[in-house]
């Protein structure tokens, strides 16, 4: 009836998964139609574009490009090869690599450690990680009408222990 284990064969244990290392990429909320487990369209470290990129999907770009980046409604990272030189426009930004140029993002910007930024950025929220290297403006609002500043803007830097620090400016405390 019980059937006894031979020494010959090993004990089983459940199957353990690897862990798999943590992407530079950051986890985004899933949006419609996007898988998490996706990843963005490449641009490889190998491919080098002088011109205008566009376009209405995810990108991310691990090579270089010379000219103005628009992807509007979507995000765009840029890896720890990737360099970039002219505007860059995008929903979010996250940068590992070098960007030369201005910057506007709908939502928010985030500057990782081994990032080289030279440019103005335009956006809502920001992440400058600790180590990381930028040399520019940040403007976190816009003007309205009245001269006064719209919304409420976040700007964030992380330690090296991973902590962050936050700051949030109400509209009756700005400068214009």
């Amino acid at each position: 009836m019980w059937s006894r284990r031979t020494e010959e064969e090993p004990a089983r244990r459940p199957e353990e998964r690897p862990v798999a290392p943590a992407s530079p990429l950051p986890v985004e909320p899933q949006r419609p139609g996007l898988h998490v487990s996706e990843r963005p369209p490449n641009l490889g470290e190998s491919v080098r574009v002088k011109g205008e990129v566009s376009g209405e999907e995810d990108l991310l770009i691990e090579g270089a490009v010379e000219g103005k980046i628009t992807l509007n409604e979507h995000s765009l990272w840029i890896g720890k090869k990737g360099r970039i030189q002219g505007e860059v426009q995008a929903r979010t930004i996250t940068i590992l690599g070098q960007v030369t140029g201005p910057l506007t993002a709908t939502e928010r910007v985030e500057i990782r450690a081994s990032a080289t930024v030279v440019g103005d950025i335009v956006t809502q929220r920001i992440v400058i990680e600790e180590g990381a290297r930028f040399k520019g403006s940040v403007d976190t609002g816009t003007l309205g009408n009245n001269g006064s500043t719209e919304g409420v803007a976040e700007a964030a830097v992380v330690g090296r222990w991973g902590g962050a620090a936050s700051l949030t400016v109400p509209d009756d405390l700005r400068q214009p």
